[in-house]
């Protein structure tokens, strides 16, 4: 079985000619963390100074990069934001932190 993975952004949400393929994978524990990554690294992209997790959850709302898979496999699931909202407050958390460095 493989785990395509594809990726809108928000901004253009379902629209298949600004949709991005990302790659095949064998495991979906693989496909799972190019997901969580491009996730977190949008939302690192989006922080700015002072952001709270509700206001950096709504510009990844708006223009968030978005991955999803696509298998057979009827265990995989997926949703971007879903997990986006779920990992705004300790991106902003890590994000002060951050700030506190430089």
């Amino acid at each position: 079985m493989s785990y395509e993975v594809y990726e809108d952004d928000n901004f253009h949400w379902e629209d298949e000619s600004e949709r991005d393929f990302i790659g095949t994978f064998d495991t979906l524990e693989e496909a799972l963390a190019v997901c969580v990554q491009i996730v977190d690294s949008s939302l690192r992209h989006q922080y700015k100074k002072g952001f709270t997790p509700e206001v950096l959850y709504g510009y990844y709302m708006d223009f968030g990069r978005d991955p999803f898979i696509r298998s057979d496999d009827k265990d995989c699931h997926f949703s971007a934001r879903i997990y986006a909202k779920y990992r705004a407050k300790s991106i902003c958390e890590e994000m002060v932190a951050y700030e506190g460095t430089s």
